[in-house]
């Protein structure tokens, strides 16, 4: 019986060790830049049309649920926001996202959306999410 409680603590410490070796195996990290453009007469996909950073809004994560399909197309459903994040003085974020479907969308005051994307999240994988979004 000692034997066999033993063994299980053993067990169950090599578990912790490496799961605590590996913390981020299943979450992928987005990182990005808001901007305002310069001028609402030029694309906002022209690199010569993005100006300040867009430091007065948040970016708002939601995780996209995708229960089925319609006519062959995948049709998504937005659960509640998980959090909001605030760009720094650069108007730079980054987050860590367990892996899966999310919306990101770039709201300004009380919920004016500026912007919106639709990103899927991998394991270990880094993405950029850049936003360059006409002044409110």
């Amino acid at each position: 019986m000692k034997k066999t409680a033993v063994l299980l603590l053993v067990l169950c410490a090599a578990f912790a060790v490496a799961c605590k070796s590996q913390p981020n195996t299943i979450y992928g990290t987005v990182s990005g830049k808001v901007t305002y453009a310069r001028s609402a007469d030029k694309p906002l996909t022209d690199k010569s049309n993005i100006g300040q950073p867009a430091t007065d809004v948040r970016v708002r994560i939601s995780l996209l649920e995708q229960p089925k399909h319609s006519g062959g197309q995948p049709v998504f459903i937005q659960g509640e926001p998980l959090f909001e994040l605030t760009p720094d003085a650069d108007g730079k974020y980054s987050v860590q996202l367990a892996y899966g479907q999310y919306l990101l969308e770039i709201v300004h005051g009380e919920n004016t959306i500026l912007a919106k994307r639709m990103l899927t999240i991998r394991a270990g994988q880094s993405l950029t999410a850049d936003f360059n979004v006409l002044a409110p």
